[in-house]
């Protein structure tokens, strides 16, 4: 067994832990220190100019171990990718430089583990748009009512609800697929009664069958509480269950890869960013039985885009 050096004391350790992973080590990293010992370490994940952020164990956490207190001379020929980075960052002026070595191959920053996930989130799928009628029903606006007396009441409840149809669909198609819907693209109904015609929305046609979106769009609309197409939205992805399945399999990854433990992150962190995606998790699924939105969706989409850096670039 190698034995631990003396300079690596408590103070170096930095307050930054691992979440517990079984099964992760393979061979380590051996590097003789400047005092002759070989040290076997569980990784080394960058090289910066004043020294290595390496892994001793995986229970004691990450280190700083300075340049000075290695075998420079050894680690040239027994660990020359270690070398080429200190040779490249002693300088100054340069990046550190991620090695990645050992444990640190299969685990991820909470930064590269964002920037990731924000990747998947830009797929794209291809999506069929719906007419007007398919969100609102329109069944009991023809024929309902046959005599007179009726007749000019029914016909502008008639106009006025089809007007208010049309335009929160149309508001949807341009809120979350970014399209415009033409005056073309309305059909109508004219009626009269009692001198006066009215004009009764009959159907809104989408300017295209069929659009494809990234998967984030879905996660920026619901948390953007500027919009005002919300229950038309969630009436669409309970039509396009599909869109549901992927964002709630995204989410579910995501909650996995964290659990397991392949991010390096601190509890604190680790605790908000899992009750942040669990509430995001909750208002997706919620959408497969109500079409209701909780009045607390906007709020909870916005701080799980937040906490997960979708709105860095």
């Amino acid at each position: 067994m190698h034995k631990r050096p003396d300079y690596f004391l408590p103070s170096a350790i930095i307050c930054f832990f691992l979440v517990a992973v079984s099964g992760l080590f393979g061979q380590g990293i051996v590097i003789k220190g400047a005092n002759g010992v070989d040290v076997e370490f569980a990784g080394v994940r960058l090289a910066e100019q004043g020294g290595l952020r390496m892994m001793l164990s995986q229970e004691q956490g990450e280190i700083f171990v300075p340049w000075e207190r290695f075998d420079l001379q050894d680690m040239a020929d027994r660990n020359p990718s270690i070398y080429r980075a200190y040779r490249e960052v002693r300088p100054g002026g340069v990046p550190p430089v991620d090695l990645g070595l050992g444990i640190y191959e299969k685990l991820q920053t909470l930064d590269q583990f964002c920037e990731a996930m924000r990747k998947r989130a830009e797929q794209t799928v291809n999506l069929p748009l719906h007419p007007m009628t398919a969100f609102f029903d329109m069944s009991g606006f023809e024929g309902r009512y046959t005599t007179s007396n009726n007749l000019y009441a029914t016909y502008t409840n008639w106009e006025r609800t089809s007007t208010r149809y049309a335009e929160e669909y149309e508001r949807f198609i341009n809120e979350l697929f970014s399209l415009e819907t033409p005056e073309s693209y309305r059909s109508h109904w004219t009626l009269t009664s009692r001198g006066r015609r009215f004009i009764v929305v009959s159907e809104v046609r989408p300017p295209k069958t069929s659009h494809s979106l990234p998967l984030n769009t879905f996660l920026y609309y619901f948390g953007d509480g500027e919009m005002r197409s919300h229950n038309v939205g969630v009436n669409y992805l309970r039509m396009e269950s599909k869109v549901l399945d992927e964002l709630i399999a995204y989410l579910d990854d995501k909650r996995t890869t964290l659990e397991s433990g392949f991010v390096m992150i601190d509890q604190r962190t680790l605790n908000s960013r899992v009750s942040s995606l669990n509430m995001a998790h909750r208002h997706i699924s919620n959408m497969r039985e109500s079409r209701s939105l909780n009045a607390n969706i906007h709020r909870d989409m916005e701080r799980y885009l937040r906490e997960w850096r979708f709105f860095e670039n």
